[in-house]
């Protein structure tokens, strides 16, 4: 489970426990670090074809939308309000099929300093903006933040609450096609398995299937906007929202009134030749594989994996047993997953030591099996992913004049360029990319993606693995017409709102709508541990039910208990597992001590 998740969790009970004791409303201000929770893109993800980027600005500027929203009706839903309105399947045909679009709202805690609405997104793709907002408007979010903004959070289309509903065949049925390709596709047979398995997709969704990347996101959101009757709305996007941001700047300017994006990624790379379409492939791999170096690295001779002071070799030598991970789980690709989801933030490299040590001493791949779980749909992990899919879209939306001859004649070159690029990654098995097979149903954006002249603060963090700084520094500096970078370096996958630097930062361009003072900036690290972590879901969970004054001893005391029941390694297994003996320990201290101070 990860953080975020735990804190769902322990909220469940808190409300149970405020109603019993009496508790009052009052919300801590301390705020948790933002975990993997918010993106799960992962190496195997690497062969989406992106865009050509060129020097002359030729953005497509989307006109202004005649959308027109019917009254909304807000119902009670969680700790918010949710509402839904009808957009069509295809914007270039509004009066066409339509799909519904959730999204909810948390009101300014303020109305008085009230300055309008904000957007969030969690990233993904596939996260749930409702469930983002629901969780982190209430205690996460600094209150400058919640009580200036009203915290409006959606699900993209195909996530969550918005339609379409996806699935791409029936459960298993997309990764049996997939076994049936022996590394590339290099025979008909195996080309004609990768069409049949995307063409699952339109079967299932019809003509939304193809309808769900981000340009048509980022038309959703001017429609919400529309709908809340703003004439312009403030964002702030985390990991893959980064590109949702800079999409819908490139296309609604006018409709933004201010921006920032943490963990960013830069959605449109050069591809002309097989040089560039291959390094921008590799760039996250890169990522992935120059942080798993450290982790290996920062192993020591208490590490289980240490190995007489070489768990890289260690490390490697597991790597022929995660087969045993993905037989565990049922999907091929859960090995990567396994080993991926663990260097999403350092807490978790605890995780990955014990993983890997328990599949190579005792053929136990339990550990590996439930990190990789956190990228799977819950019901079955042999499901077609989301992530996937929109990832796809995305990828045929910005390929340029690339064809699927020119990336399938490309797969050796890209694999000889992955064993010298990222040696720790190369031979880890896994399901082929599908993306190419996506390029005959998807029609190319036209256009540039500037950001619009819009100002954006892109914070990029150089010890992120999934979205890495170089990319986050590309985006600001290159692809952006109006970008400024704010370097952060942190533990975790996203930033804000874990370090104060960066916080008093992102508050003067949201709250204060000023525009950085200078193209680049920075901030000094700040660290959590992992008993830093589990401080902050007491710190958010009690805040309910324990007086101001008792709420810092308590969580002193909460602390110290879980430090002495539990590990630094199964700490971190409490904050990234979905359930077990670590997160019921974490649980039931937490309330045995809000028991005695409320």
């Amino acid at each position: 489970m990860s953080l975020s998740r735990l804190i769902i969790l322990c909220l469940g009970f808190a409300v149970f426990a405020a109603a019993c004791t009496g508790g009052d409303d009052s919300t801590g201000s301390e705020a948790p670090e933002t975990t993997a929770a918010e993106s799960t893109t992962t190496v195997v993800e690497t062969t989406t074809t992106e865009a050509t980027t060129t020097t002359e600005a030729t953005t497509t500027v989307a006109p202004q939308s005649t959308f027109v929203a019917p009254a909304l009706e807000w119902a009670p839903c969680g700790a918010a309000e949710c509402t839904s309105i009808d957009v069509p399947v295809d914007w270039a045909d509004p009066a066409g099929d339509t799909i519904s679009l959730a999204f909810n709202r948390v009101p300014a805690g303020d109305p008085d300093a009230r300055i309008g609405v904000l957007l969030v997104n969690p990233g993904g793709p596939g996260g749930s903006g409702i469930e983002f907002a629901d969780l982190f408007a209430f205690g996460v979010f600094p209150q400058a933040l919640t009580d200036a903004f009203d915290i409006i959070g959606f699900d993209p289309r195909g996530v969550g609450d918005s339609g379409p509903g996806f699935a791409c065949g029936a459960r298993g049925e997309q990764l049996e096609l997939l076994e049936g390709v022996d590394e590339f596709y290099d025979t008909d047979e195996e080309i004609a398995l990768g069409q049949a398995a995307v063409e699952l997709c339109a079967e299932s969704m019809g003509d939304a299937a193809f309808r769900v990347g981000t340009d048509d996101v980022a038309r959703d959101m001017d429609a919400i906007r529309i709908a809340l009757g703003e004439d312009q709305i403030s964002y702030l996007g985390f990991s893959y929202g980064s590109t949702v941001g800079t999409w819908f700047a490139t296309l609604f300017p006018d409709s933004v009134r201010a921006m920032v994006v943490d963990g960013a990624d830069n959605p449109q790379d050069p591809n002309s030749t097989t040089e560039e379409r291959i390094d921008a492939s590799l760039e996250q791999a890169r990522g992935f594989n120059e942080i798993l170096g450290r982790a290996l690295s920062a192993c020591d001779s208490s590490c289980p994996i240490w190995n007489d002071g070489d768990p890289e070799a260690y490390y490697l030598s597991a790597i022929p047993k995660l087969d045993l991970v993905g037989d565990a789980v049922g999907n091929p690709d859960a090995g990567a997953f396994g080993i991926a989801s663990n260097l999403y933030a350092e807490a978790q490299w605890p995780l990955l030591y014990e993983g890997l040590f328990q599949l190579v001493e005792n053929d136990d791949p339990s550990l590996l099996a439930d990190a990789s779980l956190f990228q799977y749909d819950p019901g079955d992990p042999r499901d077609a992913r989301f992530t996937t899919h929109q990832v796809c879209v995305d990828g045929a939306l910005l390929r340029g004049d690339v064809d699927l001859d020119t990336v399938l004649s490309e797969q050796q070159a890209f694999d000889d360029a992955a064993r010298e690029q990222v040696p720790l990654l190369a031979d880890i098995d896994g399901l082929p990319g599908i993306c190419p097979f996506y390029f005959d149903d998807v029609a190319p954006f036209e256009g540039r993606l500037d950001g619009g002249g819009v100002p954006v603060l892109v914070i990029g963090n150089p010890s992120d693995p999934a979205t890495p700084f170089a990319e986050s520094e590309e985006l600001a500096l290159e692809t952006l017409s109006n970008g400024y970078l704010l370097v952060a370096d942190h533990a975790s996958h996203t930033v804000y709102p874990s370090n104060e630097c960066v916080v008093d930062a992102v508050h003067r361009v949201l709250i204060d709508d000023e525009t950085p003072g200078q193209q680049i900036s920075t901030c000094g690290r700040e660290d959590l541990s992992v008993f830093d972590e589990i401080r902050q879901i007491c710190e958010i969970v009690a805040a309910d039910v324990i007086s101001p004054d008792n709420l810092d001893p308590a969580c002193d005391e909460f602390v110290v208990e879980v430090s002495g029941a539990l590990t630094e390694a199964e700490a971190a297994t409490a904050l990234t597992s979905d359930e077990g003996p670590e997160v019921d320990t974490v649980v039931d201290i937490l309330f045995s001590v809000i028991g005695r101070y409320s």
